[in-house]
């Protein structure tokens, strides 16, 4: 499990976790200049950094696609009643599920991000 700033949603934690790796491997490569990046060497380096940086993507795009599936199983809680009264003593209760809370927090941080919300 990738370390997570503390007080981020775990699955949005995940995502920004990647793409800042990903920033950290890309920032050395994009130094070297042009003409050394033809050399026998450095293309051994350039696979190795392809297959990692292939490797983060597919990582990213899992726990994304996770993240908007798990919207779609919460989308049931949007269409609930809101107010309920309980069958035995009659009072009324607030019907809210929590995850929805969650969902709502962890779109406003990939907002921030600049990642595509569903």
């Amino acid at each position: 499990m990738p370390p997570i700033v503390r007080n981020m949603p775990l699955e949005v934690g995940k995502i920004i976790w990647v793409r800042h790796l990903f920033q950290k491997i890309t920032a050395p490569i994009n130094m070297f200049p042009q003409n050394v990046i033809n050399s026998n060497e450095i293309k051994k380096y350039y696979g190795t950094y392809n297959s990692v940086g292939k490797q983060l993507t597919i990582y990213e795009m899992w726990y994304y696609q996770n993240w908007v599936n798990e919207i779609e199983r919460s989308k049931a809680a949007l269409q609930a009643t809101l107010i309920v009264r309980h069958d035995e003593n009659q009072k009324l209760y607030v019907n809210f599920d929590l995850e929805i809370m969650q969902l709502i927090r962890e779109a406003k941080v990939l907002d921030r991000q600049g990642i595509e919300i569903p």
